[in-house]
């Protein structure tokens, strides 16, 4: 009976050894538990972290764990397995399989930081109720995130190789990526964060996608880069950000897209370097009402300080509460092309120390209050359109003394009319009717471009010169009392029969015979009887050709007097 007995208690003993390897600590399951993950339950159990690496050491196959542990683990399989508030936490893992949590649903929060995942891993419609931390971890290959996050996801300084795919992915509190290095595509439309978004340092090197995707309220891309130059290079379109999008300090190698983009308060980009075009056209910032978060007019709008684009700024149906396009006297803004087309700003337009190589395009835009401090307007012909431009209030620096610089401004400009008449309106209502004036002389002047040679200069001499095109009549008083004085001097009363009858041989009499010899003459339409019965032949031939053209002058310089006088009541 004993070997029996013996026998019997060793078969036993055994098939308890091979139990606890095949059910392990927490529960059945259907495979065997490798010391690595032994030692994960254990400390799941416990509440604290699995560090593999400081458990195992380096070597890789000691950290491995399997994805059909990891999948058993996080969706609740080892039913015996109380897991602590704190959750799953493991550090420095080697996944080497293909991980697939579709569909899953993971109740308590997760921790796999500096872990390495070297084959494809899906969370497409998986379920985190709680955190997700993912920091310092590495994806060789296809991360497909599309899950949702019942609170915060933490992704700093995760190296993503192969595409990261968040199309329709959902945070219910922020997801924080800060350091990220993104290596391949990250294709993001539709990613929803309840709340902010950090992407500070981010590395892109290929295509990044954030189309119409939704942050609650502020998106951090400070100090990011785009490594990328093609076309859709960074696509933020159509992006709806309830507060502030922080871009400063980023740099940008491929074209930035951000058409139909709505932004609740701040578009800020501060020495921030755009090496290609930037897309802001159908854009609505700083219009919305954010509450309690409520800020001053001021702080709501595009802020562009200290930025350096290469490439052209596009700016089409956009809305603005405020837009600011400022350098500085060590590092002025350098643009190409600036087209701001069709776009409303609420409240300021500010361009200060900036220089417009190419084209300036700002037709049909309405502009409250408009700012042009220090700016290098393109030189070439019709290279600044005004168009249809509007605006209520608009500056060039000092006020009173800034309207050479808004001349020289709209004298660069494609010729419209509309352009210098709103800035004589704008003088006038101002109270700067004599620079009003000039204004519109200037128009005047550029209409005669079009003109034919001799209609030309007729018209500069007799119109513009004398007259200021109606707007200055004291040239005409000026060049009448020259030509008046002159006839007092060349004319004698002896040289006509009506002024020999007022001449006496006094001095006094003598200048009151020429004076008014002088006016009869030169008023056409006036008879004082002076002027009348010229001896002609008893005046030298040269004092004959003057008097002739004395009362021609006459004539034409009344005439055009009372053609200003006409132009002033229009």
């Amino acid at each position: 009976m004993k070997k029996p007995t013996w026998l019997a208690v060793s078969v036993l003993m055994v098939l308890a050894g091979w139990g606890v390897l095949l059910h392990g600590p927490g529960g059945p399951v259907a495979y065997a538990i490798s010391p690595a993950e032994e030692y994960v339950l254990q400390q799941v159990k416990k509440g604290e972290l699995a560090d593999l690496k400081r458990q195992f050491g380096e070597a890789e196959k000691s950290r491995t764990l399997s994805t059909r542990f990891v999948a058993a683990l996080l969706t609740g399989e080892f039913k015996d397995l109380k897991i602590d508030r704190h959750g799953v936490r493991i550090a420095h893992a080697l996944i080497a399989e293909p991980l697939d949590l579709e569909f899953a649903v993971v109740s308590c929060p997760v921790e796999l930081s500096n872990c390495q995942f070297l084959a494809p891993v899906t969370f497409k419609d998986c379920h985190f109720h709680k955190d997700l931390d993912l920091r310092g971890s590495h994806f060789h290959q296809d991360a497909n995130c599309q899950f949702q996050a019942g609170i915060n996801v933490f992704l700093q300084d995760v190296v993503f190789d192969g595409p990261a795919r968040w199309a329709g992915a959902s945070v219910g509190a922020e997801l924080i990526a800060s350091g990220a290095r993104f290596n391949h595509d990250a294709f993001c439309p539709g990613l929803k964060v309840v709340r902010s978004a950090y992407f500070n340092n981010v590395i892109f090197q290929k295509q990044v996608n954030f189309f119409r995707a939704e942050i609650g309220e502020d998106l951090y891309l400070n100090k990011a880069r785009l490594e990328s130059c093609k076309i859709g290079a960074l696509n933020f379109s159509g992006i709806s950000i309830g507060w502030n999008a922080y871009l400063d300090g980023a740099y940008f190698l491929g074209p930035v897209n951000l058409q139909g983009s709505q932004i609740g308060r701040l578009f800020s980009a501060i020495g921030t370097r755009f090496e290609n075009w930037v897309d802001f056209s159908e854009a609505d910032i700083g219009k919305a009402n954010i509450g309690a978060q409520a800020v001053s007019e001021e702080e709501r709008g595009a802020l562009l300080k200290g930025v350096k684009f290469k490439g052209s700024v596009l700016i089409f149906d956009a809305h603005f509460s405020n837009l600011t396009i400022e350098g500085s006297a060590a590092r002025p803004v350098n643009i190409s092309e600036l087209k701001l087309v069709r776009t409303k700003v609420e409240g300021q337009t500010i361009l200060a120390k900036v220089t417009i190589a190419d084209q300036a395009d700002f037709s049909d835009s309405r502009l409250q209050c408009l700012k042009i401090q220090n700016v290098i307007w393109p030189q070439q012909k019709d290279a600044v359109v005004l168009n249809g431009m509007e605006y209520q209030f608009i500056r060039a620096g000092e006020e009173g003394k800034d309207w050479p610089a808004l001349i020289e401004w709209i004298g660069l400009s494609r010729f419209d009319t509309r352009n210098y008449k709103q800035l004589e309106t704008y003088l006038q209502r101002s109270g700067y009717e004599t620079e009003a004036d000039k204004v519109y002389i200037m128009m005047k002047r550029r209409e005669l471009e079009n003109r034919g040679l001799v209609g030309r200069w007729a018209t500069r001499i007799f119109w513009d010169w004398l007259a200021g095109y109606g707007r200055r009549p004291s040239h005409i008083f000026l060049a009448s009392l020259v030509i008046f004085l002159t006839g007092t001097l060349v004319f004698k009363p002896e040289y006509a029969e009506g002024a020999q009858k007022i001449y006496k041989d006094t001095v006094c009499y003598n200048i009151m015979a020429r004076l008014v010899l002088s006016l009869d003459q030169f008023l056409p339409a006036i008879n004082l009887g002076v002027a009348k019965d010229w001896h002609y032949q008893e005046m030298p031939a040269i004092v004959a050709l003057y008097a002739c053209l004395h009362r021609l002058s006459g004539y034409v310089l009344i005439s055009i007097a009372l053609a200003a006088l006409i132009s002033s009541f229009k």
